[in-house]
């Protein structure tokens, strides 16, 4: 509960397209992949938000280190960069929704691109045969494993759809919107209610929460943002409030600061 709330980027993407030669003169078929998103293992993880998909597919890193097939069926987890939501195959496209992964630096990473003008592109790792079917070099898939996060995919079109969102997992349903000035208007509480009648210093607050609170520390240096970029505090008096130019980022306080900042504002 006293953990930093986590920031993940969310957005539409294509996945793949069928019908069509991609890059690598390969055709996919919309009704073969269509039956292999139903297969129990891949139902299963997107039961649970657990398809993930990782940073680029797994490579051979060294000459004579072979690249197993226990590897290329796996998705090695310190290296997830994603996970895959609601994949649906309409037509000649598959689409889905990605959440980056909060929890590795590969996650993490994606979402900091994403803010910095990335449009993210996936490719399919999968098992599968090649067959000639109507003159074209057709991959039938046998076992889906997942899209990988890749720079250059062979399907031109498999790319983020649109704008992302950059999402903070506890958001307050109450926020209190504050412009950065030398008051705050304090929110006390008198039989369940919140009034609004007792003015504060609040420009010297926010610099000292910025240069001692972790969570916020953290979320300012990965943001490349600095203490001019805090807006004030929720009505709750658990989260500090960022401005990231459109965005407001909700940080959740550590239990020191926020003991320090209701011990500060309970004096006025």
């Amino acid at each position: 509960d006293d953990k930093a709330s986590v920031i993940f980027a969310e957005f539409d993407t294509i996945l793949q397209t069928f019908r069509c030669m991609n890059r690598n003169h390969r055709c996919y078929l919309g009704q073969n992949l269509n039956e292999m998103l139903q297969a129990e293992r891949v139902q299963s993880m997107l039961s649970t938000n657990a398809w993930y998909g990782e940073m680029d597919h797994p490579q051979e890193m060294y000459e004579n280190v072979k690249l197993t097939p226990q590897r290329v069926q796996m998705i090695y987890m310190p290296n997830r960069s994603h996970k895959i939501m609601k994949p649906v195959v309409n037509g000649d496209v598959m689409t889905a929704k990605i959440q980056t992964a909060s929890g590795t630096e590969a996650g993490r990473g994606m979402a900091l691109e994403i803010i910095q003008g990335l449009i993210p592109s996936f490719s399919c790792r999968a098992i599968a045969t090649l067959q000639n079917i109507n003159g074209k070099p057709t991959v039938i898939v046998r076992k889906l494993i997942t899209y990988d996060w890749v720079l250059y995919p062979s399907h031109k079109e498999a790319m983020m759809q649109g704008a992302s969102s950059m999402i903070q997992k506890s958001i307050p349903t109450q926020i209190q919107e504050s412009a950065r000035d030398n008051v705050f208007t304090a929110l006390k509480r008198f039989g369940g209610k919140y009034t609004t009648d007792v003015e504060v210093p609040l420009t010297q607050l926010l610099e000292n929460v910025g240069e001692t609170d972790p969570n916020l520390q953290t979320v300012l240096e990965s943001f490349n943002l600095d203490e001019t970029s805090i807006l004030g505090f929720d009505p709750s008096m658990t989260h500090t409030m960022v401005r990231d130019e459109d965005n407001t980022l909700y940080v959740k306080m550590s239990p020191h600061t926020r003991r320090e900042v209701r011990d500060f504002l309970s004096s006025f």
